[in-house]
C-alpha cells in the first residue's frame, strides 16, 4: 500500500508544493530513513518486534490526531 501510494503522494506534493520531483524525493527519502530509524531504535528499547512497534506507533498517532481534531471543533 506504502509504494502504491508514493505516485499519487509525489504528485500532490509537486502540485500543491511546487517543488520539483528531486526535492520531493529527498524530502519522502528523509522522512522514510528518520522513521526507520525510529522504528528500529523503539522496538529495541522496548523490546518488541519492529512490527509491532510500528502497528503500535501508527495506533497512537491516529488517536493523537483524532483526539486532537475532536478538540478543535
Amino acid at each position: 500500500d506504502f509504494i502504491a501510494n508514493a505516485g499519487e503522494v509525489l504528485a500532490i506534493l509537486v502540485s500543491k508544493v511546487a517543488k520539483n520531483a528531486n526535492e520531493i524525493y529527498d524530502y519522502i527519502k528523509s522522512k522514510i530513513s528518520g522513521k526507520t530509524l525510529e522504528v528500529i531504535q523503539g522496538a529495541a528499547e522496548k523490546n518488541l518486534s519492529s512490527y509491532d512497534y510500528a502497528v503500535a506507533d501508527s495506533l497512537n498517532l491516529s488517536l493523537e490526531k483524532r483526539s486532537s481534531k475532536k478538540r478543535k471543533v
